[in-house]
């Protein structure tokens, strides 16, 4: 009789085993990169979040304090010279920038021992460039584009030769990127082991009425001036349109309006390009 009363347990149990297992976890939710493949919305808001959490979010110990609190520096190049000049010239330059949350600036004053030889005033033994120059940039970080900056400036340049001088004022405007790579080669580790800055800038003809020289400026400091660093090197290419130097100008009798005109339509190309290393005190 008690062996009657254990057989709906013996029944149960074997039921029991005939069941499959229930699962040991469940599913695990789809990554960020998995999304990513099926939505270009959710990738733009991981790229946007990372954007951000690499300028904003990396080391202290490895970018300055943005403030309005200006860096002074001082720097040497060598300089490729256009036609004209002589080949090559040493360039030195001294100035501050700023690096702020939402503002970046600076101010560059420079001189070069840049000589004519070949200006159709020779002799002309001595000669040098001046120059003053400095801009303001807004850095994108309210919509979310932090690498991302956009500007304006004003310059000033002069030449000087034992026979003459020239000079005029020019105002710019451009932008720039702050790339950031690091070491893994993964594209926001806070270990950054390549960075730079890239800019371009529109150089207008402004107060040059004698060559109407005009054109773009691209420069690349490396590493970025975020960067807590005294050390950094510095490139620059600019390429210039320009007419030939206006010498008659005005109506007749103290001008020559013929003359101008063939000056004016005379046109040409030229390029510098200077590299050196900049020293920045704090």
């Amino acid at each position: 009789m008690k062996y009657l009363l254990l057989l709906p347990l013996l029944a149960a149990a074997a039921a029991s085993q005939d069941m499959p297992a229930p699962p040991s976890s469940m599913p695990s939710a789809p990554s960020p990169d998995q999304l990513c493949a099926h939505s270009y919305e959710v990738c733009d808001l991981r790229r946007d979040f990372y954007d951000r959490k690499a300028f904003n979010n990396m080391d202290d110990s490895e970018k300055i304090r943005f403030s309005f609190s200006p860096h002074p520096f001082a720097s040497g190049s060598f300089a490729l010279m256009p036609a004209g000049y002589r080949p090559e010239a040493a360039l030195g330059e001294f100035g501050f920038n700023v690096e702020a949350t939402h503002v970046l600036g600076g101010v560059t004053a420079g001189y070069d021992n840049g000589r004519k030889v070949d200006d159709g005033d020779q002799p002309n033994p001595n000669g040098h460039d001046r120059h003053l120059g400095g801009g303001v940039y807004w850095r994108m970080t309210a919509i979310h584009r932090p690498k991302w900056f956009l500007g304006a400036g004003y310059e000033w340049s002069q030449l000087s030769t034992t026979n003459y001088k020239k000079g005029a004022a020019r105002p710019t405007f451009g932008g720039g990127y702050d790339l950031y790579v690091d070491r893994l080669a993964e594209e926001y580790c806070a270990g950054c082991w390549f960075s730079a800055r890239f800019t371009a800038n529109y150089v207008l003809s402004g107060s040059d009425w004698q060559n109407g020289s005009h054109g773009v400026d691209i420069g690349m400091t490396m590493p970025r001036p975020i960067e807590k660093r005294h050390i950094f090197f510095v490139c620059d290419l600019a390429i210039y349109r320009f007419h030939e130097t206006v010498t008659e100008p005005g109506p007749f009798p103290r001008g020559n309006p013929p003359l101008t005109l063939m000056q004016l339509a005379d046109k040409s190309t030229y390029g510098t390009y200077k590299l050196g290393v900049k020293w920045r005190f704090w």
